[in-house]
């Protein structure tokens, strides 16, 4: 008889939180541009949702969150910010955006 194998669940991040799976149609809409960069970018996300705000955070790769701010979603459904990290060393960075109940994580990469 065919033998099963269990499948350990995904590990929560690493500020301990699970994170939630992204439809790609909600992945494949979010853009940070231009990357690389020196410390300003721009972050558009294209939600499909209703909400009415959603929060954008940069985020370092030892996981300290470096910034976060609330951003207003348009009525198209789209949350458009500019970041600007001037002060930060080269090297790359993680923006995760929430909106509603989603959570997704674009690359930055600053250079000097």
């Amino acid at each position: 008889p065919p033998t099963t194998k269990s499948i350990p669940a995904p590990p929560a991040n690493s500020l301990g939180h699970d994170i939630k799976a992204i439809p790609a149609e909600i992945a494949s809409d979010a853009i940070l541009y231009p990357n690389p960069n020196q410390g300003n970018f721009n972050v558009r996300i294209k939600t499909g949702e209703k909400e009415q705000y959603g929060t954008v955070q940069l985020i370092a790769l030892n996981g300290n969150i470096i910034s976060s701010k609330k951003v207003a979603i348009n009525k198209d459904g789209m949350l458009v910010t500019n970041i600007t990290a001037n002060g930060l060393a080269a090297g790359i960075y993680q923006v995760r955006y929430l909106v509603g109940n989603k959570t997704g994580l674009l690359k930055a990469v600053i250079i000097k």
